[in-house]
């Protein structure tokens, strides 16, 4: 193992491949002491939805305010419309059921919010943000093979037009891994937790848990006050930066167990031209597929339409890769 670096990262040119570069991590890790997260884009960091988008390097803390002001407001309104329809939600729903009792325009209900500990909260915003909503959490699984789905998915998607393409692209996407022990760790300062997936199939299919970077810190607590005047670094928002940090900071201060388990954190790199094939040995090989991973009655013909497509479109790139000189 690699000792150099809390962080690497690998150029994969095929789903064989991978399964040898897992096998090895494996030997050295039990499968439950990894999490996982795929991503459609290599460029993009480990920044949760609602903090993306910042286009300067220097944030002013008022903008951090007003994007989780906007995540309560989404979130809320996602309990409201729930409850009027009779689903089922957990979590304490009071405050986000009666937003004029818990006005978050007021000093006292943002800092709650914003430095909530509730593990009721935590549960209805990670069902939240698997149903479209921007939060400040990402969720990662137990299963790299979960993980990498949803990143071919969604590259595949880009191929056959069913979502957007971006200028920056470098046409790779990524499957990161993260040790689990280190987030038990002293020198942590992710926030991180699984919630229960009884009541939802699409958590209980995913099998993950829940990561945030540590939020700036809200001065002259419970009040925001002047923190209105105060800039943040986007890299601190980054879950990848947080990690490199805490690793070198700690191992600096004498941490030689930590160092012993480098690298933390493992960064795969998959050519978009591999997108399909990566699907049909998935659905081969594991049974993940979109009906397996989203699983309701919708999705059933919807996995046997998009398996007809993938199946079309791997043929058409492994012919444009054989006529490539």
């Amino acid at each position: 193992m690699n000792n150099d670096s809390p962080f690497k990262e690998i150029y994969l040119s095929s789903f064989d491949e991978f399964e040898l570069a897992y096998s090895d991590i494996r030997m050295n890790r039990k499968h439950y002491k990894t999490v996982f997260r795929g991503q459609a884009e290599a460029i993009w960091g480990l920044v949760p939805s609602v903090l993306r988008g910042f286009s300067d390097d220097v944030i002013p803390m008022e903008s951090i305010r007003e994007r989780i002001m906007r995540e309560y407001i989404d979130v809320s309104y996602f309990v409201i419309i729930a409850d009027r329809m009779g689903f089922d939600l957990p979590g304490d729903l009071f405050e986000l059921l009666n937003p004029i009792k818990f006005n978050i325009s007021e000093d006292k209900s943002f800092y709650d919010w914003y430095c909530t500990t509730k593990a009721g909260w935590k549960e209805v915003i990670s069902i939240a943000q698997h149903y479209g909503v921007k939060t400040r959490y990402l969720d990662f699984t137990f299963n790299p093979y979960t993980a990498l789905f949803f990143a071919a998915m969604e590259v595949t998607r880009k191929y056959l037009g069913e979502c957007d393409k971006i200028p920056e692209s470098n046409n790779h996407f990524s499957l990161w891994m993260l040790d689990k022990d280190y987030l038990n760790n002293s020198c942590c300062t992710i926030d991180h937790f699984e919630v229960p997936t009884a009541r939802n199939k699409y958590l209980n299919a995913q099998k993950g848990l829940f990561l945030s970077p540590p939020l700036p810190p809200l001065y002259d607590a419970p009040f925001y006050g002047d923190t209105k005047k105060m800039n943040v670094n986007k890299k601190s928002l980054d879950i990848m930066e947080e990690v490199m940090g805490n690793n070198y900071h700690s191992v600096n201060n004498g941490d030689l167990d930590l160092k012993r388990r480098w690298p933390i954190i493992y960064k795969y790199n998959f050519s978009f031209t591999i997108a399909p094939t990566i699907l049909q040995e998935l659905d081969a090989q594991y049974d993940i597929n979109i009906a397996t991973q989203k699983p309701n009655l919708e999705n059933i013909i919807n996995y046997r339409q998009f398996r007809e497509k993938v199946n079309d479109l791997a043929c058409i790139l492994r012919d444009d890769s054989d006529r490539s000189p």
